[in-house]
């Protein structure tokens, strides 16, 4: 091994040994909301960006989510809009939801007119908090959507949003198959919606959230949910309810495979546009106009709430239950390797392929190192489900190299008004 080597592998085994020190100091201080938004969230968002190119399966069995949107076409065919990117009513009139449901009823016949493929369940992402009349009382209107709500909850389940206070709906006798779960998100400190909240508290009494109770008859897992809720809940126990969001590849299709958006309009089946087979399929419901006030800040983009519950769900199945983080053991190992092999081997190929100068080869390194750590990062989510937090060591990676390439090029820079001084001083 020449001396120049030798030089190339101390720097390199010294930098592997700085990345663990660093990812070790990490590891420890995850928790604290500092820590996890300049170092852990950070790299997450820029994962999740690459992730959603990415077309993936929900899950083996091709589940399927369809979402049925209440846009501006839908506002404006059926009369409601208020001509500037909103509804005319002070909220979402009951008997909107009651028409989309019998719209869709109306399509699932048309579709299999002998033998109906109802859908395994239904989301309505509206918040029925109150009633219609100030006094509580039961309205014309609330009565078309209970009517609806347990004439369809016949065919296959309805999810509809609570509190922890409860919503009126919850006080009338209606279908065993009509069931009350949550649909919150957990937002962090710089409004960016990462993840749902497992589960909210009535009491004592657990409601969990959506994406949990869909899935949960298809997936085995452990949710173990305490009212009243835990003061702090750590990183690890946050992480594995994160979601997995997926770029709209346009205004209807999603890189999630299987997961389609109509507008509500669309169910008109006298337009006949949807042939879709419904059988065992996830329906979700909800408004997707600018005024809608459902708007939310993702690490891909700002989106209708009703995206980011397909999103929760179709995580949920992808993962089949949570996503992870990498091991920390098995984080320690890749640093540790793919430091050495880069910083040592990369400056010695650059050399042969004919790159000289060590200020130039850095900056080729830095470049190398950062891609390596974004693309592997990305797979392994892709491929399984688990998160190799790449910021920290590849900062590091950064700091040492760039120190070593702003010396290199201030040593340059001196000698060039050296060499000036001496020619014209």
């Amino acid at each position: 091994m020449t001396q120049e080597d030798k030089k190339h592998l101390k720097r390199s085994f010294f930098h592997s040994l700085l990345a663990i020190l660093i990812f070790s100091l990490y590891y420890v201080a995850k928790d604290r909301d500092i820590v996890r938004e300049y170092f852990g969230d950070v790299g997450y968002d820029y994962t999740i960006e690459g992730f959603s190119y990415f077309k993936s399966d929900i899950s083996s069995d091709k589940k399927k989510i369809l979402i049925f949107k209440v846009d501006n076409d839908y506002l404006k065919e059926n009369n409601l809009s208020d001509g500037n990117n909103g509804i005319r009513y002070n909220y979402t009139p009951r008997f909107v939801i009651a028409n989309i449901l019998k719209e869709l009823d109306d399509t699932i016949k048309a579709n299999n007119p002998q033998n109906p493929h109802y859908p395994k369940s239904i989301f309505i992402d509206y918040m029925f908090a109150y009633s219609g009349d100030v006094d509580g009382k039961i309205t014309k209107d609330d009565q078309k959507l209970i009517d609806a709500l347990n004439h369809y909850a016949q065919f296959y389940d309805i999810y509809l949003p609570t509190l922890p206070n409860g919503i009126f709906l919850e006080k009338l006798k209606l279908h065993p198959n009509i069931h009350f779960i949550s649909a919150d998100v957990i937002v962090n400190s710089d409004d960016i919606e990462r993840g749902y909240k497992p589960y909210i508290c009535q009491g004592n009494k657990a409601i969990p959230n959506l994406s949990i109770a869909i899935s949960s008859k298809d997936i085995a897992t452990n949710d173990n949910f305490i009212c009243p809720m835990p003061k702090t809940i750590d990183f690890n126990s946050y992480f594995t309810y994160r979601i997995l969001y997926k770029d709209m590849s346009d205004e209807y299709l999603f890189n999630w495979n299987n997961m389609t958006a109509y507008s509500a309009n669309e169910l008109n089946t006298d337009k006949g546009l949807i042939t879709e087979d419904f059988k065992d399929s996830i329906v979700l419901i909800g408004a997707d106009y600018e005024a809608s006030g459902d708007s939310h800040i993702t690490p891909s983009g700002r989106i209708s709430g009703i995206f980011v519950v397909a999103n929760a769900i179709a995580t949920r199945y992808y993962a089949d239950g949570y996503i992870k983080m990498l091991n920390p053991w098995i984080s320690v190992a890749i640093y540790f390797t793919l430091f050495m092999l880069i910083s040592f081997y990369t400056p010695k190929l650059l050399q042969k392929m004919g790159v000289k100068g060590e200020p130039f080869q850095y900056l080729i390194v830095l470049t190398f190192m950062a891609f390596i750590f974004y693309l592997l990062s990305i797979l392994l989510l892709v491929y399984t489900q688990t998160w190799l937090n790449w910021v920290i060591p590849w900062a590091i990676f950064q700091f040492m190299d760039g120190k070593t390439l702003l010396k290199e090029m201030w040593h340059k820079l001196l000698v060039w008004i050296r060499a000036i001084n001496m020619r014209y001083g």
